[in-house]
């Protein structure tokens, strides 16, 4: 008989090499399984026509999926998440992270045991860690172009020192234009009811001016030290503002390429208190800068990742911590 499954990508460049490395495992150790990886924006179609036995989905927060979600296991499916982030970044996220309907979840695969401990009354929890990590360590990271390869692609010197920097402003875009559909998708989902999300549109307009003054330190850098500079923009970040600033300054851009490719060429790396690159770094032995630009790292995860990494919420201390990191 095959068994079909079902995996859903939320994005290309964050999530399907990990989901595609799944698939590979399952269908050797099952050749009977019939493994689909799906855009998650086509859910609704690929559930109806592919009718698979066990369905892989990133969360159980947004009520229309749910009912896709429902109809799947109504039928004799089975619902498994993995969810695309390890922890959230604070405590209030946290909590609302782990409140979701459990009855539509038949397992659920956590990146750690302090996430699934906040999951109630849940007995069916495993710890996998995150597919796409897998990706730095053999034999997959196999796969991973090297630092030469890579500098090619981007015309950086291979032989020079190279920061690495990961945006992370998913929302900042908001403040421009769409802050109605920020709104909608926010109540539909219940961020609004978390502490300190309550007004989406503001929190749109102050990662904006949070973006921007990350750009200003950029350049800042590149201008007292001549390092390279390459920029991976967030999955979710609008990248037309990255592509302005990298024609208005010569610094490059990785668009369309993985994580795991940034990190096999970078000497330093950069990134927003808060953001998932900063750890997934330090796996790697990459020395970090974070950057304090307000608002995030005030409690939970991110506020542990500031106290155990170097940490700056000045110009000057982030240049001079970028140059001892190079140095170093």
């Amino acid at each position: 008989m095959i068994y079909r499954v079902l995996l859903l990508s939320d994005h290309r460049w964050r999530d399907l090499p990990g989901l595609v490395a799944v698939k590979v495992h399952l269908e050797k150790l099952n050749p009977e399984l019939d493994v689909r990886i799906v855009d998650i924006h086509l859910l609704s179609d690929s559930a109806e026509l592919f009718k698979p036995h066990l369905m892989v989905v990133n969360h159980l927060h947004e009520p229309d999926r749910n009912n896709i979600f429902d109809k799947v296991r109504r039928r004799g499916g089975l619902i498994a998440v993995a969810v695309t982030e390890g922890r959230p970044n604070n405590n209030a996220l946290m909590e609302w992270s782990a409140n979701f309907p459990t009855s539509l979840c038949d397992l659920f695969l956590s990146w750690s045991q302090e996430f699934a401990g906040h999951i109630p009354n849940h007995p069916t929890t495993a710890i996998t860690g995150c597919p796409r990590i897998d990706f730095h360590y053999a034999p997959l990271n196999a796969l991973v172009n090297s630092r030469e390869q890579t500098c090619e692609m981007y015309g950086l010197d291979a032989d020079k020192p190279i920061v690495t920097v990961a945006s992370s402003f998913p929302q900042a875009k908001f403040a421009n234009y769409s802050s109605d559909y920020l709104i909608r998708d926010w109540e539909r989902l219940g961020k609004t009811k978390i502490k300190g999300f309550e007004d989406p549109a503001r929190l749109a307009k102050s990662e904006m001016d949070a973006f921007l003054r990350f750009q200003a330190w950029l350049i800042a850098l590149k201008r007292e030290t001549g390092l390279q500079l390459l920029v991976k923009p967030h999955p979710g970040e609008d990248v037309r503002f990255w592509q302005k600033f990298a024609d208005e300054t010569g610094i490059r851009l990785m668009l369309g390429d993985y994580i795991f490719n940034l990190f096999a060429m970078s000497d330093v790396h950069v990134a927003r208190v808060d953001c998932t690159t900063i750890p997934e770094a330090w796996l790697v032995g990459i020395s970090t800068i974070q950057c304090d630009l307000g608002e995030v790292g005030i409690d939970g995860a991110g506020a542990e990742a500031k106290e155990l990494g170097v940490c700056s919420g000045r110009i000057e201390t982030f240049i001079d911590y970028v140059r001892g990191a190079i140095q170093y």
